[in-house]
């Protein structure tokens, strides 16, 4: 009999994954496609094993094309997939409690390092600055909610949200590591989830109740309630993102993903109510025996630390944490003098002097005037203009001391910047300005 926890595990997994699919409707296909692997999942009576590992391929062999490009949940989305695919291909015909223990054991610490890193990042001067900090930029469209007599209150607010957030963030892996806390994070983790799902993190929301289900206790559950009460969350949520991706084509669509972020923010705070907190586990962390576990954190602990080990500064779980790394001082407030680089790809960085106004912006808020980007993340725009045939696009930059000049960026050698493919698969960065505080980007 398959267990409830395990299932339920999978199913929001999916539903995190159908989130994503269907927040902007960029792949029409892929949202189709989650909407009806979804579907297929929540009313299934049995083989839900077999469908999930059939199901999943197309959705996991589109992530590693993707990947370095994907965002920082889509990053833990194909993490999670490379552990959950093989074990229930593993499982399929028999339950094995061991496993079972190494594979939650596995999956709350990687919560923990997921959301210790997420605040260890921000432990930078720019995140506490309120003018470019991302807790203010993030919170920008309910500062726009204010009625008149908390909007002489903002500028107050705005200076304490940093520290708010800080306080938060910090908060929540310490009360994932102590039992005693542990309810209390657990609700702040969602809670912060769902404050930020309206404002178009809905999929990072629904990834991030995939890790409060971690430290669930299986033997607390009561299987008819589990299974039920996750079936009314997720036809829920399949029916509400099927319905508002007719309307993906409103120039106000926006409005509709507010109303898909709300709605999944108040089953969300039910779900945990209903079923979560009555079965949360009280025991201590605790690591895997199995060497393929362990590796496993091991992996996710290099990627948390990528800035610093100087192999990437997007994609990772720094993303809005105003964090910047770049060059031999940093903004972290623990490691002015990054000790930990060993990789250098993020420094040898190329100036923006001026760029034609056609391709402002061509790739990821890349090239403008004033930025430094990394010379493989520089390659990768170039790809692109030439991918676009713009041609006449002049172009000013400053590499190594050198200035170099051109009227035709997308046909001149000197701007090819050639990168190892390797390197253009694995490694993804940001542009940081030349001075002034690190903005909020992804």
């Amino acid at each position: 009999m398959e267990h409830p926890y395990f299932i339920v595990l999978l199913g929001l997994f999916l539903l995190s994954i159908l989130m994503h699919h269907t927040e902007s409707w960029d792949s029409p296909e892929r949202a189709l496609y989650s909407i009806l692997f979804a579907t297929l999942f929540l009313v299934a009576e049995k083989r839900r094993k077999v469908l999930f590992v059939v199901g999943i391929l197309p959705l996991a062999l589109s992530y590693v094309d993707r990947f370095p490009n994907l965002a920082n949940h889509s990053n833990l989305s194909l993490f999670l997939i490379a552990l959950l695919w093989p074990f229930t291909i593993l499982h399929l015909r028999r339950d094995d409690s061991v496993r079972y223990q190494d594979l939650i054991k596995t999956l709350r610490l990687a919560a923990f390092v997921v959301y210790f890193f997420a605040a260890f990042h921000k432990c930078n001067s720019d995140f506490f600055n309120p003018s470019v900090s991302c807790a203010n930029d993030k919170l920008k469209d309910y500062y726009e909610l204010f009625p008149w007599f908390l909007s002489s209150y903002l500028s107050s607010i705005k200076a304490l949200m940093p520290l708010v957030a800080f306080s938060v963030e910090v908060f929540v892996p310490l009360a994932l590591a102590i039992p005693k806390l542990r309810s209390i994070g657990i609700i702040l983790q969602v809670v912060v989830h769902c404050t930020l799902a309206p404002v178009g993190f809905v999929d990072f929301s629904a990834l991030g109740l995939v890790f409060t289900w971690a430290y669930v206790e299986p033997s607390k559950l009561s299987s008819a309630n589990a299974i039920s009460n996750f079936r009314r969350l997720g036809l829920l949520l399949v029916i509400l993102a099927a319905a508002l991706g007719f309307f993906r084509w409103d120039p106000q669509r926006a409005v509709y993903g507010s109303l898909e972020g709300v709605v999944f923010s108040l089953v969300s705070l039910l779900f945990l109510v209903r079923v979560v907190l009555p079965a949360l586990s009280l025991s201590p962390l605790a690591a895997p025996k199995g060497f393929i576990w362990r590796l496993s954190l091991v992996i996710l602990v290099l990627f948390g630390a990528s800035n610093y080990l100087g192999l990437r500064t997007a994609g990772t779980f720094s993303m809005f944490s105003n964090l910047r790394t770049e060059g031999e001082h940093t903004n972290h407030l623990l490691l002015p003098r990054n000790l930990f680089k060993v990789f250098s790809y993020q420094d040898d960085l190329i100036e923006v002097v001026s760029v034609d106004q056609r391709i402002q912006g061509i790739y990821r808020r890349m090239p403008y005037v004033g930025q430094l980007i990394p010379r493989i993340e520089f390659a990768r725009v170039m790809q692109k203009v030439r991918a676009r045939g713009i041609s006449g696009a002049g172009m000013t930059v400053r590499y190594r001391s050198e200035m170099v000049t051109t009227s035709d960026v997308a046909n001149d050698p000197r701007f090819e910047f050639s990168v190892p493919w390797w390197q253009l698969k694995l490694f993804k960065f940001r542009a940081v300005n030349i001075a002034g505080p690190q903005p909020c980007s992804w």
